[in-house]
C-alpha cells in the first residue's frame, strides 16, 4: 500500500507510472515461468535451493538459499511494520508502539503455523480472500463511482537524462518487491499433487492475478487522487477514501 506513493514520487507521469507496474508484472511472469519449469523437473521442497543445487552445486545453492531466507524474513518484518503503522491510529496507546504491534503479529502467525499446516492453510486462504475482496471493492469504486475534481497538489517534475533512468530502475525495484511471493509453491514441491500441472498453474496464474489487481488498483487511484497528490503519499488508498 506504500509503493504507489513512492513510485509516483519518482515518476510523476501517469503513463510511466502504469508502465512500470506492467513491466514489473511481465518480469515476475518470466521469473515464474522459468522457476516453475525448474520446480517441476526437480520436484523437491525448499524453494530455489534444490533447483540451484542441481544446476550449479552446493555452494551456489547455499548462497541462494541463505539470501532467500534473509529476504523472506526482511519482507515479513517490513509487512508487519507497515501494518502496525496503519493500525496504530485505530488502537489504544500500546507500550512499544509500532514495534510491539509488529513483533506481536509475527509471533501470532508463528504460533498459528506451529499448531499445524491446516490452520495456516485456512488462515492464508481466508486472509488472502479478504484482501483480494478489499482490493476489488476499491478498484470498482475508483473506476465507476463519481468522484470530485482530482485533488490539486504541487506538480512534481519528471527527471530527465540519467536521473530519469535511475528513477525507472528504482521504481521497478519497488514494483518487483511488491509482486514478490510467487515462488511460494516451490517450497512444497514434494507435497504438491500432480506437480507438473499444479505448480505452473499456481505460479503463473498467481502472478497474472496479482499483477492485474495492482495495475487496476493504481489506475483507479490515478482517477480518484491524481499523480501529483499520490507522489510521496504513504497511504494512497486512504487519501482516495477521503
Amino acid at each position: 500500500m506504500r509503493t504507489p506513493g513512492e513510485i509516483a514520487m519518482r515518476l510523476p507521469s501517469p503513463g510511466l507510472f502504469i508502465a512500470v507496474w506492467l513491466v514489473g508484472g511481465a518480469y515476475a511472469l518470466l521469473g515464474a515461468m522459468s522457476l516453475a519449469e525448474g520446480g517441476v523437473l526437480v520436484r523437491r521442497s525448499g524453494g530455489q535451493y534444490p533447483i540451484v543445487h542441481r544446476a550449479l552445486g552446493p555452494y551456489p545453492a547455499f548462497v541462494v538459499g541463505w539470501s532467500d531466507w534473509f529476504s523472506t524474513a526482511a519482507s515479513t518484518s517490513l509487512g508487519t511494520i507497515v501494518f502496525a503503522e496503519f493500525a496504530t491510529p485505530l488502537l489504544p496507546t500500546i507500550p512499544g508502539g509500532t514495534k510491539a504491534i509488529a513483533c506481536t503479529l509475527i509471533l501470532a502467525f508463528g504460533w498459528l503455523q506451529w499448531h499445524g499446516v491446516k490452520n495456516g492453510d485456512v488462515a492464508q486462504q481466508l486472509l488472502s480472500g479478504i484482501k483480494a475482496l478489499a482490493f476489488g471493492v476499491l478498484i470498482v469504486a475508483g473506476l465507476t463511482m463519481a468522484v470530485p475534481e482530482v485533488l490539486r497538489s504541487t506538480p512534481h517534475l519528471l527527471p530527465t537524462g540519467t536521473g530519469l533512468l535511475a528513477a525507472i530502475v528504482l521504481a521497478l525495484q519497488a514494483v518487483i518487491f511488491t509482486y514478490d511471493g510467487w515462488t511460494g509453491p516451490l517450497y512444497f514441491g514434494e507435497e504438491t499433487v500432480d506437480v507438473g500441472r499444479t505448480m505452473p498453474r499456481a505460479m503463473i496464474g498467481g502472478v497474472v492475478v496479482v499483477a492485474a489487481i495492482y495495475v487496476l488498483f493504481n489506475v483507479a487511484m490515478l482517477r480518484v487522487v491524481g499523480i501529483d497528490a499520490m507522489a510521496g503519499d504513504p497511504f494512497v488508498a486512504g487519501s482516495a477514501g477521503l
